[in-house]
């Protein structure tokens, strides 16, 4: 990769997005400045001893006073009287007081913090070795005491491998398992019209990063990916179909790097769940293609293309059909489920126009903050499932993990459909989780809390105002209730559409939780058949 480019630094190390979660978790850690268990265990044994240390030192300092001093002046009583003053050898004294502090001394464990420090040392090379790294010695002592870990799906439960194995693009699903002859990308050159199949790749070739590329193994003649692995098997769907991506990406004005200050990208971000780019159109205007979170592209479009390539209008109705009739199968498959949609914008004459910087006055983003006007009003493409399997040893490693009391949880931000599916195959989600759904495709639904999206579990933790709002205490953080989190965390398994603070405040409430001290919900957990680690929660968050 080559060229130039201009950055504007908005925010950095605490303003930035990833400082403020770094200065959170660290802040917390100040906050509560507590030592480790071990640690926590070794200075509780070392005031044992201590005290032990103590009452034997104080004990042989007066035996020695008494058989020394004491009983030698009685033992000599005469007519004169028991005690001379003078004929006393005080000189002893010192000697029995210096006893009594050497027993003292020996009694307190110097070497114990020392001893424990070099085992840890120890224990991190042995970790090392089963592909376990520990940045901090204390991690290896806590490591091995989790009672509860929560995941990531891509990349850790799944084998981030992915693949587009189903497409909705003119009111047809064109399936991978529908065709044993022909590719999917075959399958969609072939039985689309010209127009359409053109345009499907020339979107997905320009709303796609340039840091996400396929690379030819040379020796094998293997496809590797390179970048975001849900954008490489979007590629790799425009390579089946026919298409070189690069020479797409070059031919298209404000795609390409000699005429890249003519478009205008909206990269993608957790907040918005998307990803736009607007590029100039030869007769005037501006089109601007947009892909992301199926459920969030689907209600910001008015319209839909048809077989023949006709936008049809999109009413509500519709859009909820979509959702019951495509989305919610793709991610019954386990499907990641992503929409393609595009808006052409007659008005706009260049890349600095207002019109592509201006925000809605209604419409908002997953965060609540406004959404770009030019990402409304769109037009539905296609719907694509893309398919990332299992890693093999993860259900295994599940199972152990419930044999061993260990609870695992799936946080995502993923589509919760998807999550639950993925969630169901790997054990995540096991019977008693589920209850039957006739409604539903699979026929079954997690039970209540078992599975939440982000802004659910928000609302459940954290004190709202009447209109839904979170409440802000006097740092204008969410004001977060411990109290609430405890009457959620036992049920909850997989938590989809989550924020990076939904992570922390589910890792900072689990640490925090004395569920296991209240003798009554314990009880009552175990009824349903959830069963409460007798102590605080030992938390691993794992992914990204």
């Amino acid at each position: 990769v080559s060229g130039s480019g201009r950055m504007l630094v908005v925010a950095v190390g605490p303003y930035s997005v990833s400082g403020k979660i770094k200065m959170a978790v660290y802040h917390d850690e100040e906050e509560d400045d507590e030592a480790s268990p071990l640690f926590v265990k070794l200075n509780g044994i070392v005031e044992d001893v201590f005290k032990v240390g103590l009452a034997a030192a104080v004990f042989c300092f007066l035996a020695m006073v008494a058989l020394g001093i004491v009983y030698p002046s009685f033992r000599g009583c005469g007519e004169e009287g028991c005690w001379d003053f003078l004929e006393v050898e005080w000189l002893h004294l010192i000697e029995y007081m210096l006893t009594a502090i050497t027993v003292l001394a020996v009694a307190v464990p110097e070497g114990l913090p020392l001893a424990v420090n070099l085992a840890l040392a120890f224990s991190s090379q042995q970790m090392m070795a089963q592909n376990n790294l520990v940045k901090h010695l204390d991690a290896c002592e806590t490591m091995g005491s989790a009672t509860t870990i929560c995941s990531d799906k891509t990349g850790t439960l799944t084998a981030n491998r992915m693949s587009v194995r189903a497409v909705r693009v003119g009111g047809v699903t064109y399936s991978a398992a529908g065709d044993s002859k022909r590719s999917l990308g075959r399958q969609l050159v072939e039985l689309l019209p010209e127009k359409l199949a053109h345009l499907l790749a020339h979107l997905i070739c320009v709303d796609t990063m340039d840091e996400s590329f396929l690379e030819v193994n040379e020796a094998t003649g293997a496809t590797g990916f390179k970048g975001n692995p849900t954008e490489c098997a979007l590629l790799s769907l425009v390579a089946e179909m026919g298409y070189d991506y690069a020479a797409l990406r070059h031919d298209t004005p404000g795609r390409s790097l000699a005429t890249a200050a003519r478009g205008k990208p909206f990269m993608f971000s957790s907040k918005r769940k998307m990803m736009s780019w607007a590029v100039p159109l030869p007769r005037g205007g501006y089109r601007v293609y947009c892909k992301g979170a199926s459920e969030i592209v689907i209600a910001r479009c008015d319209a839909m293309l048809s077989a023949s390539g006709e936008a049809a209008p999109l009413s509500d109705a519709k859009r909820q059909q979509l959702m019951e009739t495509v989305v919610r199968p793709f991610a019954g498959e386990a499907y990641r489920t992503i929409a393609l949609a595009y808006r052409d914008l007659p008005g706009v004459k260049s890349a600095s126009s207002k019109e592509l910087e201006a925000t809605h006055s209604t419409m908002t983003n997953a965060d609540g903050s406004a959404a770009y006007v030019a990402e409304t009003g769109l037009t539905l493409l296609a719907l694509t499932g893309i398919a990332d399997p299992l890693r093999p040893e993860v259900p295994g490693a599940i199972e152990r993990c419930n044999r061993a009391g260990i609870d695992v949880r799936m946080v995502t931000g993923d589509n919760l459909d998807t999550a639950v599916a993925i969630a169901k195959n790997c054990g995540i989600l096991r019977p008693q989780d589920l209850e039957p759904d006739p409604a539903h495709a699979a026929g079954e639904r997690p039970k209540p809390k078992r599975a939440l999206e982000g802004r659910e579990f928000r609302a459940l933790v954290h004190r709202t105002h009447a209109d839904g709002s979170l409440a802000l205490d006097e740092e204008g953080k969410p004001e977060f209730l411990q109290t609430q989190f405890d009457k959620v965390w036992p049920y909850l398994r997989v938590l989809a559409r989550s924020s990076p603070a939904d992570k922390l405040t589910l890792a900072n409430g689990l640490n925090k939780s004395t569920v296991f001290a209240d003798a009554q919900q314990v009880e009552e957990l175990r009824r349903e058949g959830i069963v409460v680690f007798p102590d605080r929660q030992g938390g691993a968050m794992t992914g990204g």
